[in-house]
């Protein structure tokens, strides 16, 4: 009898000691996991051709190390001249830079001699300020 008192107090032990390790372990899975929030744009954050978009453009697109596609004609460019904010605008208003950029996803072009993608971020600060009208601010 007091073999079975014994068998039963095990049994007993090892029972409580799994459904711990059990509930533990789902408890942990649906534990939610704290994540970073996006720093890129906050709320009310207004983004400028000059200290948002020309940084890009000048990592991107009219970086001479990586090419003359969107330099200056004079400078053997495309005579899409992103080096200025009128080449830029008129992009902009002939929704061209949404298309390839924003939609297409296909500048810069994969055989791009520099960066091949653009980043979450840039993408969107391109797509924020082409929403405004893409000002000069």
């Amino acid at each position: 009898m007091l073999a079975m008192k014994r068998l039963i107090m095990i049994a007993a032990a090892v029972s409580v000691i799994t459904s711990f390790f059990i509930i533990d372990g789902c408890s942990f899975e649906k534990a939610e996991v704290a994540v970073p929030g996006d720093t890129c744009l906050l709320a009310g954050d207004t983004v400028s051709y000059k200290n948002d978009i020309v940084p890009i453009l000048e990592t991107y697109c009219n970086n001479p190390d990586y090419g003359s596609c969107h330099q200056s004609i004079d400078n053997n460019g495309s005579g899409f001249d992103y080096t200025i904010y009128s080449g830029i605008k008129i992009e902009v208003d002939n929704n061209q830079l949404r298309s390839r950029v924003i939609e297409q996803k296909n500048m810069p072009p994969s055989n791009s001699a520099g960066p091949q993608s653009l980043t979450a971020c840039d993408l969107k600060k391109i797509d924020a300020w082409i929403n405004l009208g893409g000002p000069e601010n």
